[in-house]
């Protein structure tokens, strides 16, 4: 449900699209900066701004599971 989820995501997605892809731990640091680098403020805000939706979903699942 945390937004920060969602980022984490997409990183990790973005890491792995990566050509090369990192295979040493240094080359996975600088690839995890970098990608941290360039998530904007307006991602930010527009995941954060679901948090209403998220919750709504969570309270009509009861708890359960949710698209987000």
């Amino acid at each position: 449900m945390n937004p920060i989820e969602e980022i984490w995501r997409r990183m990790k997605s973005r890491i792995s699209r990566r050509n090369p892809r990192p295979t040493r731990v240094v080359e996975l640091q600088a690839a995890i900066q970098k990608e941290w680098d360039t998530i904007t403020q307006d991602e930010i805000e527009v995941l954060v701004s679901t948090m209403p939706q998220r919750i709504a979903a969570l309270l009509e699942a009861n708890g359960g599971h949710t698209k987000f």
